[in-house]
């Protein structure tokens, strides 16, 4: 016997993909500054996202790659 499985109220996979092609769309055509711009001028309108946006903070430290295992 098998059950149906419930249905989702969110599917994060459909709208993941959903707003990847509505960017993809605004995006099109324009020049790498043109998408800096359109991405910079678009600041979140949830509080603490938008003070994760604000926050230009760039990455200490020098990158090292992670150690090997060896066999």
């Amino acid at each position: 016997m098998t059950t149906e499985p419930p249905a989702k109220e969110f599917d994060c996979i459909r709208f993941v993909r959903e707003a990847r092609a509505r960017i993809n769309a605004a995006l099109e055509g324009k020049s790498r500054e043109e998408q800096i711009h359109w991405f910079e001028t678009r600041r979140p309108q949830h509080p603490g996202l938008a003070g994760l946006f604000d926050e230009r903070v760039a990455p200490k430290g020098r990158r090292t790659p992670a150690p090997r295992a060896d066999p």
